[in-house]
C-alpha cells in the first residue's frame, strides 16, 4: 500500500467529504494558484534553487487526525517491504512515549488532535496549519511538531522513503505578528527552514470577513459573563480583489 493509499484510507473526516460531494469530481484537484503560492514558498524556504512542483493530482484532506498519521505511516512501510520479521500490519505496536516539556506523552492519544491540511503524492508529506482570524499559539504550535517528531521517528523511514514539509497558512505572515518565537522554537530539522524563516502562505479570504459576534454588557462592553450580544467590527488584513 503506497503513502497515498494508506492515508486515504483511514480518512473518514466528515467535513472533507461533504466538501468533495459539493464540489464533485473537480475537488480532487488542488486550484492552481494554491499549488503554485506553495510550490514557490517550498523551493524558497527548504529546497533553493531546484525546482518544486506538486501535481495537480496530488491527494489532500482535511483535518486530518495525527493518529491517523501514525497508522497509515504503518501501512505504508508494507509497500516498502520494512516490516520486522515476523510482523504485520495489524501487529499490536507499542505506543511510543515522548517528552513534552515536564510532561511524558505518546505517539497515539485519546483526543483529535489533527493538521489543518495535508497533500500527499510519491513519497512526499506536506502538512500545513491554517489560521483565519486567531493569533499564532507557539505552545499548540510547538506540541505538534514535537508529536510529529516522534511520529516520523518511530515510523522508521528515511528521508528517502518519506520527504516532509509543515507550513503555516493565514491572511498575514506569523513574522508581522510576533505571536511565534521561531528561532526559539524546539523543532527538529524537517520543520526548520533555511535561516529560521517561517514556511508561509497567504490565505486569502477575498475580503468578505468584516464581522464577528461578540456577548457583552447592556452598555456594550464585551463581556464573558453577559446578558447581551452584539455585532463587532472584525478587520482583517486587506485582501486583493478576485
Amino acid at each position: 500500500m503506497d503513502l497515498v493509499a494508506a492515508l486515504r484510507s483511514f480518512n473518514r473526516k466528515e467535513r472533507y467529504w461533504l466538501v468533495r460531494n459539493i464540489q464533485g469530481e473537480k475537488s480532487q484537484e488542488i486550484g492552481c494558484g494554491f499549488r503554485k503560492n506553495l510550490e514557490e514558498e517550498i523551493q524558497r524556504k527548504f529546497i533553493g534553487k531546484e525546482e518544486f512542483k506538486i501535481p495537480c493530482n496530488a491527494w489532500w484532506a482535511m483535518d486530518y487526525h495525527l493518529n491517523w498519521v501514525v497508522g497509515a505511516l504503518h501501512l505504508y512501510k508494507e509497500s516498502l517491504g520494512i516490516y520486522k520479521s515476523g510482523e504485520s500490519k495489524k501487529t499490536i505496536q507499542e505506543n511510543s512515549e515522548y517528552t513534552l516539556g515536564a510532561e511524558t506523552k505518546r505517539i497515539v492519544q485519546g483526543n483529535q488532535q489533527d493538521t489543518d491540511l495535508i497533500i500527499a503524492y510519491g513519497s512526499t508529506l506536506i502538512l500545513i496549519e491554517a489560521k483565519c482570524e486567531a493569533s499564532w499559539d507557539s505552545v499548540q504550535l510547538e506540541s505538534k511538531i514535537c508529536r510529529l517528531d516522534k511520529i516520523f521517528e518511530e515510523s522508521g523511514l528515511s528521508e528517502k522513503t518519506l520527504t516532509v514539509f509543515f507550513l503555516l497558512l493565514s491572511p498575514e505572515a506569523p513574522n508581522k505578528t510576533k505571536a511565534i518565537p521561531y528561532e526559539k522554537m524546539t523543532w527538529n530539522g524537517w520543520a526548520k527552514t533555511d535561516g529560521n524563516k517561517e514556511p508561509w502562505i497567504k490565505l486569502d479570504t477575498h475580503g468578505e470577513v468584516k464581522f464577528n459576534v461578540s456577548r457583552c454588557h447592556d452598555k456594550g462592553k464585551v463581556s464573558a459573563e453577559s446578558t447581551h450580544w452584539r455585532i463587532i467590527d472584525k478587520q482583517l488584513p486587506k485582501q486583493p480583489s478576485r
